[in-house]
């Protein structure tokens, strides 16, 4: 190890031992008097925090790491070879210094914690007519929002799917003003472009509401992440399936003429001798290409426990409308089905009676083709 000693003051005949790439923190009075909190040593060059929150800088600064920024609310230091980081009383950090190696690149963080405790999602019957309201805690710095110090001139929610593509995110903003924010509560309410939004956050309490609908929220699935920014400053909270809805889903109409996806609700498994003898599952489903979903003119197959069950075209017949398609005791090899599947609410329910096949107790996936549909999902045998 590179050990250095820094002599510091010929008054008061103090060595401190500092080993390179360290930082040592200390009170003022260990110093007698002395006006630093904080002191950092990097490769050729130091830094030291006033109790006023400024820093300085001395040695090498052939790459610009003792050039600190202006400003006295900063609550940590530290030094590296050839560059420096600061952190703020807000949270955030600053790097300067040599930037060879991205090491100064300080990665975007929460500036607050956020949390929800409840979340309500409702499909429209039409697009940009779906809802979204929640509510919980966070602990938002007051300074965040005054106008006259910061950026802070507007609150943006951001409502996305991290882990799909198939959404694009919907925002959400509100003005910071002298109307909007008063005695530390931020509250706005009021119609923009036909969306309907409200926001309230108050900072003793650390609670917060927001509500929005008239939006588009097609294409998304739990769990959904909520990015909450104040000016530049925000933080992000994910939200899963058991605060959305409470113990009913996220609507699968979301993803209608967005993704093929299949959910099923409830099953139902007759056995007898140790065969499957009838079985009748339904739940939600969307279709990627509602263009390319007419049931009545392609085959229509499930497969479950190694069986599969085919009941070829022409069995399905539209309603008038043509988003709801029905069969009814149709012989099929294998035994006898029944299905109807509605496109305008999502929903189905599916029949197969007089079979007879053998199958494994437990977990088993159900899949169901037809047109340019495909999706499956989990089933229980008995």
């Amino acid at each position: 190890m590179n050990v250095q000693i820094r002599r510091l003051g010929k008054e008061v005949g103090l060595y401190l031992l500092v080993s390179v790439f360290c930082v040592l923190t200390v009170s003022p009075a260990t110093l007698f008097g002395s006006q630093f909190t904080a002191i950092a040593a990097g490769g050729y060059h130091s830094l030291a925090l006033n109790s006023d929150g400024s820093i300085i800088g001395w040695g090498d600064d052939a790459s610009g790491q003792i050039n600190v920024p202006d400003g006295n609310n900063f609550i940590a230091i530290a030094a590296g070879g050839y560059h420096s980081l600061a952190m703020k009383s807000d949270g955030t950090i600053i790097g300067w210094g040599d930037n060879l190696n991205g090491e100064c690149n300080v990665p975007d963080g929460n500036n607050f914690i956020i949390s929800v405790t409840k979340c309500t999602v409702t499909a429209g019957s039409k697009n940009d007519s779906d809802a979204i309201s929640f509510s919980g805690t966070m602990d938002v710095n007051p300074e965040y929002f005054n106008d006259a110090n910061s950026d802070a001139n507007f609150v943006e929610v951001v409502i996305r799917d991290e882990n799909s593509n198939d959404m694009d995110p919907c925002v959400i903003t509100f003005p910071v003003n002298g109307k909007t924010w008063k005695n530390s509560k931020f509250s706005y309410s009021g119609t923009e472009n036909g969306i309907r939004k409200s926001f309230s956050y108050v900072v003793k309490t650390g609670k917060f509401a927001f509500a929005a609908s008239n939006i588009n929220l097609s294409g998304l699935e739990c769990p959904l992440t909520i990015d909450i920014n104040v000016g530049d400053f925000g933080g992000t909270v994910d939200v899963n399936e058991a605060i959305v809805n409470g113990k009913n889903p996220i609507p699968i109409s979301l993803l209608m003429g967005v993704a093929n996806s299949l959910r099923i609700d409830k099953s139902k498994f007759t056995e007898k001798s140790g065969s499957i003898t009838q079985f009748t599952v339904s739940g939600g489903f969307s279709v990627a290409d509602t263009s390319d979903a007419n049931m009545a003119d392609s085959d229509f197959t499930v497969e479950l426990a190694g069986q599969t069950f085919t009941i070829p075209s022409g069995n399905f017949k539209a309603n008038k409308s043509g988003n709801k398609f029905t069969c009814s005791d149709v012989s099929i090899t294998g035994g006898v089905a029944s299905a109807t599947f509605d496109f305008n609410k999502c929903t189905f329910t599916l029949t197969i009676k007089d079979t007879d096949f053998a199958a494994t107790a437990g977990a088993a996936e159900l899949e169901i083709d037809f047109a340019g549909f495909s999706g499956s999902a989990e089933v229980t045998l008995p």
